[in-house]
């Protein structure tokens, strides 16, 4: 009798473990700890330094700001205007949208790179998964240009798979 009762015991401890580990198929994947990642130009950027996420208000106007620096010296900076809502995603392509959302990608080499809408398909868009007072998470992709300035060759990035999970800061 004890036997049977020791092996009932493992079946069920084994059976919990066993289905506790499980998760369904199409999960989303969940950033597990304060991150700002993405690829650009198809390879992986790590812009784990000096992460941060600031929302500034001014009267009516909200802005905020999620930023971040890699190893080269390469700098991100994602900003959101108006009011951040989970689930809301915050396209740049829309005219009459005046929550347009911005990258900033500043090469270590003091390159700028901003929006560049002139392909529809692959305009700057943000998309916030989850907010609260203290946390920010999202993804983000797009197009972006350097600004040439005197007839300087106009120089392209494209940011795919972005994704950010960062502390907030709130300041009125």
């Amino acid at each position: 009798m004890k036997f049977i009762k020791t092996l009932f015991l493992s079946a069920l401890a084994l059976g919990t473990i066993t289905f506790s580990s499980c998760t369904k198929d199409g999960d989303v994947p969940v950033i597990p700890e304060a991150a700002v990642t993405a690829k650009i130009d198809g390879t992986l950027t790590e812009f784990n330094t000096n992460m941060l996420a600031t929302t500034n208000e001014a009267g009516a106007a909200t802005v905020t700001s999620i930023q971040g620096t890699d190893a080269k010296g390469n700098k991100i900076s994602i900003s959101v205007i108006g009011a951040l809502t989970a689930g809301q995603t915050y396209t740049s392509g829309g005219a009459a949208d005046p929550n347009k959302p911005t990258i900033l990608l500043l090469t270590a080499s003091n390159e700028s790179y901003l929006n560049d809408d002139s392909i529809a398909a692959n305009a700057v868009s943000v998309t916030i998964t989850a907010a609260s007072s203290t946390n920010v998470q999202g993804t983000f992709k797009g197009n972006l240009a350097t600004v040439a300035a005197g007839g300087g060759a106009v120089k392209t990035k494209a940011v795919t798979e972005g994704k950010f999970n960062v502390a907030l800061n709130t300041n009125k």
